[in-house]
């Protein structure tokens, strides 16, 4: 398991949750030529923004076991954190179909918001679930900023976040010192 891996894995978890409402699918930016259908819901993945808590060259000491089952301790640093930002736009034919889907996909955020992290877990998480929360003051001229960077007609849209984290590979490995001898130099007394 690669756990590098997770945002590919948060997104399509996110992705699913909307699967009962519509045909759901998600935005890939550089195929400028995918047509929109009806009724659809698009997940568009808006950036990422690292959190930066702590000095970013501190290192922690953990310990885990191997495939042997040997506990090794190691040096490594602190876990990445990632704020993602997610858009999700409903087309469907109708105006009122679309405003609909918008209440639909708000209340079950509302009654849905956390996506279990499972095997990408990451190593200060503790296996807590990730939170959904809604973007706060996501105005309409952000909004339309967002459709022109995506050269896309106007839809009314709703806006997530939900921070991930992504380990270091690299662990400095050290080892104990189990038992120390010393060996006495005896000397011999003269008569």
């Amino acid at each position: 398991m690669d756990q590098s891996n997770i945002l590919p894995e948060v997104i399509n978890q996110f992705a699913q949750k909307f699967t009962k409402l519509a045909k759901v699918k998600i935005r890939d930016p550089v195929d400028l030529k995918e047509k929109e259908d009806h009724p659809l819901i698009m997940i568009t993945v808006l950036g990422m923004e690292e959190i930066i808590l702590r000095n970013m060259n501190e290192k922690v000491q953990r310990k885990e076991k191997d495939n042997k089952g040997n506990i090794i301790e190691y040096f490594t640093a602190h876990s990445s954190l990632f704020n993602i930002s997610v858009m999700v736009t409903p087309y469907f034919k109708t105006y009122t179909d679309t405003l609909k889907i918008i209440g639909s996909i708000a209340m079950l955020m509302k009654d849905d918001n956390q996506i279990p992290v499972g095997e990408y877990d990451w190593l200060d998480n503790k296996n807590k679930p990730i939170h959904i929360t809604p973007v706060p003051a996501m105005n309409l001229e952000k909004q339309m900023q967002i459709f022109n960077m995506l050269k896309t007609d106007y839809r009314p849209s709703l806006f997530y976040q939900f921070i991930i984290g992504i380990d270091s590979g690299k662990k400095d490995i050290f080892k104990r010192v189990k038992e120390r001898k010393f060996e006495a130099e005896v000397k011999k007394e003269q008569p």
